[in-house]
């Protein structure tokens, strides 16, 4: 026995085994996955965390070192105060050693700040720093900067002040009519946080309302959000800020645990098969394998042989029963579905329906009625394109409709009789799906057989979606004011036995019967009812395969 052969023995045999220990494999990688995402997350999330507390303190330095200067200024050296109030070289080298002094001030510092002195006595207002700010937008901020110096908080606040050009952040020092501040935009005020990758959808904002303390809430699957209240520095708003996942991480996983599923789900279709495999075939081979190995390791023609030879009988005898009765049954359906949808065919084509549409047309012809010639080849080009369908097509209720339209509108040219069709579609059931021609075929029987019985024939069309111990079907109703359905065919109809075909006829309803049955099993009802008041066919369907999309 070749190595190849001992191999296929050796996986059959344990396939069960194999296919549980690839799962129990898939089961270990997913959580040393998960494990792996957690760990790098909360690294990440700690860098991160490191590098906002950096930059946070950097800021807060520069706040605490830009108060310091302004109160010194303000409160120590009075000269400052009355500067716009001096003789004009005075005044000059005043406003130019306060010029020097934040100049070189802003050199040190990270965030680009803007420094200014206001005397609401004087009406003078002095940038004591350039501004780079566009003219448009500068000139809206300093006008709510002197609007701000009238009612100012206490000294040494930072705070925001909205502005017509946005928000800045302001600390105001004021003594005597005299104010010195220091401003700066919002957007340059978080600068460097800004320019740190906080992930794709990362931000950073300022939030109005300072907080007790700072927080740092780190999520595996959410985003971490680190909230900075600027202890420390009398401020009244904090500094927000978030960082988004690493989403290239998250869909490996969530990719990893969607194969898994998958894998979990094919493993256990394999084992179901090769237990149903075994049961029938492998197990009956291999019992014919060992009595074929007893039968030639025996010598002569003793018991031992006549008892091998009597079991491998038996174990043939077993294998054909089973290949037999599988033949049979596929042989069986094929067989089933062939003969319907010969007889579909057969009732498609109805060369006498065909005969009769060629003869109006050409009696149409000949009293030159070419509007109604036009009309009618157009209804008969729709009504046998409908009719290309197979026999287990489904459509939707409406198409079903418009095709008994062309078929009233046909059949109204050669009868004598006046012909009425009305249908009442509930919302959502024109949607719904039926097997091809399931409706047709009641409509031409009430057209076949209560035509020429005298007066009109109505007939009505009702679909309805109805719920029924918590399951959804279509209700299909065809009615009409005929004769109606004998008892006898009545009864032989709702027992679901097959009429007998005789001359072609029967065949439509025994057609529908047979796909209604391969299409949905035992889930569905038809109904024959009327006897003298008229014929009535009720058909339900489940919601599930009539809703279904093609």
């Amino acid at each position: 026995m070749g190595c190849g052969s001992v191999f296929q023995r050796f996986f059959i045999k344990h396939i069960r085994v194999i296919l549980w220990t690839s799962i129990l494999i898939q089961c270990l990688c997913i959580v040393l996955f998960v494990y792996a995402y957690s760990r790098l997350r909360t690294f990440s999330a700690a860098k991160n965390g490191q590098v906002a507390d950096r930059l946070v303190e950097f800021m807060m330095r520069d706040m605490t070192v830009n108060s310091s200067y302004m109160n010194e200024t303000m409160t120590l050296t009075k000269d400052y105060r009355t500067m716009f109030r001096e003789e004009s070289l005075v005044s000059v080298e005043r406003i130019s050693q306060l010029q020097l002094i934040y100049n070189m001030l802003c050199e040190v510092e990270n965030i680009d700040w803007h420094f200014f002195a206001y005397d609401r006595q004087e009406e003078v207002f002095l940038e004591i720093t350039m501004v780079d700010s566009p003219f448009g937008t500068y000139r809206e901020i300093r006008k709510s900067l002197m609007e701000e110096t009238a009612n100012p908080p206490s000294n040494g606040t930072w705070y925001l002040l909205p502005t017509p050009a946005g928000r800045i952040v302001l600390s105001l020092w004021t003594y005597d009519g005299y104010s010195l501040g220091a401003w700066v935009e919002e957007e340059e005020f978080l600068r460097e946080l800004r320019e740190v990758d906080w992930g794709t959808k990362g931000e950073v904002t300022l939030k109005e309302g300072g907080v007790g303390e700072d927080t740092k809430e780190s999520k595996i699957l959410g985003q971490s959000v680190f909230q900075y209240a600027l202890t420390g520095i009398d401020a009244d708003f904090s500094i927000q800020i978030k960082t988004s996942n690493d989403w290239v991480m998250l869909r490996m996983l969530l990719l990893e645990a969607f194969l898994f599923l998958v894998s979990a789900m094919l493993a256990g279709v394999l084992i179901l098969l090769m237990r149903y495999v075994t049961h029938s075939l492998v197990v009956p081979a291999w019992r014919l394998t060992e009595i074929l190995d007893k039968y030639s390791v025996a010598g002569g023609y003793g018991m031992n042989q006549r008892n091998a030879l009597n079991d491998a009988h038996a174990v043939l005898d077993q294998l054909e029963y089973h290949a037999k009765a599988l033949t049979e049954t596929l042989y069986s359906r094929e067989l089933e579905i062939k003969q319907l949808q010969l007889n579909f065919r057969n009732m498609q084509i109805r060369p006498h329906f065909f005969i009769n549409c060629l003869a109006m047309i050409a009696a149409m012809a000949e009293e030159h009625e070419t509007e109604k010639i036009n009309k009618i080849t157009i209804c008969l080009a729709d009504y046998y394109r409908y009719l290309l369908h197979d026999c287990m097509d489904m459509v939707e209720l409406k198409q079903e409709v418009k095709h008994i339209r062309n078929l009233i509108r046909v059949s109204e040219e050669w009868n004598k009789n006046r012909l009425e069709f009305s249908d009442d579609l509930e919302e959502g059931a024109g949607e719904a799906k039926i097997p091809v021609l399931l409706a047709t075929t009641f409509v031409e029987n009430s057209i076949k057989h209560a035509v020429g019985r005298g007066g009109a024939l109505s007939i009505q069309l009702a679909a309805r979606i109805r719920d029924e111990d918590g399951e959804r079907f279509l209700e299909l109703c065809i009615s009409d004011n005929g004769k109606g359905f004998p008892e006898e065919l009545r009864e032989r109809l709702n027992s679901g036995q097959l009429l007998p075909e005789r001359e072609g006829k029967h065949v439509g309803i025994n057609n529908v019967y047979q796909r209604l049955i391969l299409l949905y099993g035992n889930d569905f009802c038809i109904r024959f009812s009327g006897e003298k008041e008229g014929a009535r066919v009720t058909v339900r369907l489940p919601a599930k395969r009539a809703d279904e999309k093609e």
